[in-house]
């Protein structure tokens, strides 16, 4: 089972890596693909030869404990357990199935009913008990945690049929237009490893492009970090027990990262694998191993560095400070690289950001240079709405900053206690600190307001992933300490912690209730319907299209990057192919409106938040040349109806979609 799960792992990273790598060189065709597979198989071939055929290429063994024999009563016990543990987890995804939205809606939680919440946690209680029983053959335990990770981390890909969220829409897109020509130009520096991914996966398997990239995270964190979670346990304790329960009870801390695929969510798994197994104690008797398993966490690392460099760099550079640690003997040498590495990992991403924005034009050309900071420091919550139940999730999801601090500050107590984790961790979240510090000084006023302090935040998220030792260390101590108590205390804490699990559960998916309103609604088949309609309608005319986000997820997910406008004006940069930026010298305009300070977007916005007329509209067209513009106004927009009279008026066309959920509405220069 370990080797064929490190196997996996290398030959996933040496996919995504050489494919980026000739993608970025030539083109993404059938002659890179077998390119790709013949340096991935001569790579593995070697590595293999030099001491896979032997051993893994982590000390494994070290930490595993066979388990204690158990009784006929014993081992019939557990098999129950198992049936209705896999009874219950089929209802459940059977529940989820029966659940899936076609219409827009806020949360998952609108449309799975509250009975999912009972099945759910006894599912959670059975998994527990069989863990305390221990008596399971190890794959078997595994294929059970595998499987519950995968229903935590689903949930999203299998209740929006249509989509979930914006980005993952424009990637798919991308990787389609990718297998069909080969090459987007201009290629990025950045995402080719999840293109390449997802596209050799394609040619190789023929697998439709959308669901490969629906389900590349979610079920990649479910088949991938049990095991690394259980190992990194393993090396704070030789309680069998502990270690798998540690690894279920990691989740009472929200997961929001692998339920939808992007190449952030992507990058950001590969490097929360590289933390886990660096864990694992490397038998230093021998050099060859030693070799192999620093090739395999660099491995690991320029796979997320070929995804995205905000986790790809600091991966890289935690490699190197791991491997420097090791092989570097002379002091005075090893404090200047960890000098080195340290200073790089506090000030790469700050000054690439910086870079990046004095470099382009039409960044530059956006206005603002300076960033108005602003600081949210975690605060205690007392929730109050009158619903128990809902005031007790709150308090524990509203805290959830100041729990994790408690964990990361009683782990590291712990560490210097007993000396159980390198100091490398610790430094390396320090660094990003200062990082995140310096990035939160940098303008992004060229996009949206409420994306400003998106790339800031990611950056403290990796710094929050680095310290990911010490929680795991506090928890197996906890978790030590409820086995030794008295039966019912134990079991009364356990059932605890599977509420907690229930309750994290709910934070990882966007929610509406009392307390809180995601706000963005999901892309629905009315969504769908009137993209088909505007593009039936218009044929090939010169048109533009005014509307919210997710309608303009619908034009992407349904024709793709069809068509652009070359731009007079400067503007945001666009994330999508086929241009410098959104606007500007040399840049294009894409034709529905793109949320990230794009010009069109303004004018989508002005028509739903000032006066939805039909000077504004032509404004717009005459800002890429078009002879004719539609807007598009979703019913559960603020204000629906008095938007809806206002484009009457002056709308030469007015067009009801999906029994009025969408209206479309046309004005011809």
């Amino acid at each position: 089972m370990e080797k064929a799960y490190f196997n996996f792992l290398l030959i996933l990273a040496l996919v995504s890596g050489y494919g980026a790598f000739i993608y970025r060189l030539y083109k993404l065709d059938y002659l890179a693909v077998i390119l790709t597979l013949f340096l991935v198989v001569i790579t593995f071939i070697l590595l293999k030869k030099a001491v896979f055929s032997k051993e893994t290429p982590f000390d494994i063994s070290k930490y595993q404990i066979s388990n204690i024999p158990a009784s006929p009563a014993d081992r019939q016990y557990p098999i129950f357990l198992v049936v209705y543990y896999f009874l219950l987890l089929t209802f459940n995804f059977f529940i989820l199935f029966q659940s899936k939205a076609t219409e827009s809606i806020i949360s998952p939680w609108q449309v799975v009913p509250w009975y999912f919440w009972l099945t759910f946690t006894v599912s959670t209680i059975l998994l527990i008990a069989i863990t305390l029983k221990n008596s399971l053959p190890r794959f078997l335990y595994f294929l059970l945690l595998t499987s519950y990770f995968l229903l935590c981390s689903s949930i999203a890909v299998i209740i929006y049929a249509i989509g979930f969220g914006f980005d993952p829409f424009i990637h798919q897109a991308t990787e389609k237009l990718i297998d069909a020509a080969g090459a987007v130009e201009p290629k990025p520096w950045y995402y080719l490893g999840q293109y390449a991914l997802i596209v050799i996966l394609h040619k190789l398997t023929f697998i439709p492009i959308v669901w490969l990239d629906k389900l590349l995270v979610p079920v990649l964190a479910a088949l991938t970090l049990p095991y690394a979670l259980y190992q990194a346990a393993k090396s704070f304790t030789a309680d069998e027990r502990v270690a798998k329960l540690t690894t279920l009870f990691v989740l009472i801390f929200p997961f929001a990262t692998f339920i939808v695929t992007t190449p952030q969510n992507l990058a950001n798994l590969f490097l929360i694998l590289v933390i886990l197994l660096s864990l694992n104690k490397i038998n230093s008797d021998a050099p060859q191993r030693i070799f192999t398993s620093y090739f395999f966490l660099f491995t690991l690392s320029f796979a997320a560095l070929a995804i995205h460099p905000i986790a790809g760099i600091p991966a890289v550079l935690f490699a190197a400070l791991t491997a420097a640690r090791q092989y570097l003997t002379n002091k005075k040498i090893l404090l200047t690289s960890y000098f080195l590495l340290l200073t790089l990992a506090a000030l790469s991403l700050p000054l690439a950001f910086y870079l990046n924005n004095q470099s382009n034009s039409i960044i530059n050309a956006a206005g603002d240079t300076t960033a108005k900071i602003s600081w949210h420091w975690p605060q205690l919550f007392f929730s109050d709405t009158g619903n128990f139940l809902l005031n007790f999730v709150y308090l524990y999801g509203f805290n959830i900053a100041l729990i994790i601090i408690l964990f990361i500050f009683s782990g590291i107590f712990i560490r210097y206690k007993k000396n159980q984790i390198s100091n490398s961790y610790l430094l390396m979240s320090l660094s990003l600190l200062i990082s995140y510090l310096l990035t939160k000084t940098i303008s992004f006023s060229y996009l949206i307001d409420y994306e400003r302090s998106n790339f800031s935040s990611r950056i403290l998220i990796i710094a929050v992933y680095f310290v990911l030792p010490f929680i795991l260390l506090a928890l197996v101590r906890l978790i030590e300490k409820i086995l030794q108590q008295e039966l019912t205390v134990k079991y009364l804490f356990f059932c605890f912690l599977a509420f907690l699990l229930s309750c994290s559960l709910y934070f990882s998916y966007p929610r509406y209730d009392d307390y809180y309103n995601s706000r963005s609604f999901s892309t629905s088949q009315a969504n769908v319907d009137a993209v088909n309609w505007i593009n039936q309608d218009a044929g090939d005319g010169n048109f533009i299209v005014l509307a919210n986000q997710q309608v303009s997820a619908a034009a992407l997910r349904e024709f793709g990057f069809k068509k652009y406008f070359p731009s007079p004006r400067r503007s945001a940069p666009s994330p999508l192919p086929g241009g410098e930026g959104a606007g500007g010298e040399g840049g294009e305009v894409f034709y529905y409106p793109i949320p990230t300070g794009e010009k069109l977007y303004q004018y989508y916005l002005d028509m739903v938040n000032k006066n939805a007329e039909r000077a504004t509209a032509l404004q717009a067209a005459d800002l890429v040349g078009a002879d004719t513009v539609y807007f598009v106004i979703n019913n559960y927009w603020f204000g629906f109806e008095k938007i809806l009279a206002e484009a009457r008026i002056g709308a030469d066309v007015a067009q009801s979609i999906y029994n009025g959920q969408i209206y479309i509405f046309k004005y011809r220069k």
